[in-house]
């Protein structure tokens, strides 16, 4: 049986896509107690998604937000 579907996520950008709010960005895990916020910016996530099986990850940011979208 073939489970495809397709993935969008929302989240908060990341360094590598606005390095220009670098400083707003290692704050927030302050302000909000992210604990986790300071690797998630770091993170590849177009990979992540790939390694679980995903193909044609697409991104695009949003003044803070990064939007991914793939299908399965």
């Amino acid at each position: 049986m073939n489970l495809g579907g397709v993935l969008v996520l929302a989240d908060s950008i990341q360094i590598s896509d606005s390095p220009n709010f670098t400083a707003v960005m290692e704050n927030f895990y302050k302000s909000f107690h992210e604990p986790f916020y300071c690797d998630y910016i770091k993170e590849d996530i177009d990979s992540k998604i790939e390694e679980v099986g995903f193909k044609d990850v697409k991104s695009n940011s949003f003044f803070m937000t990064k939007v991914w979208s793939a299908v399965k």
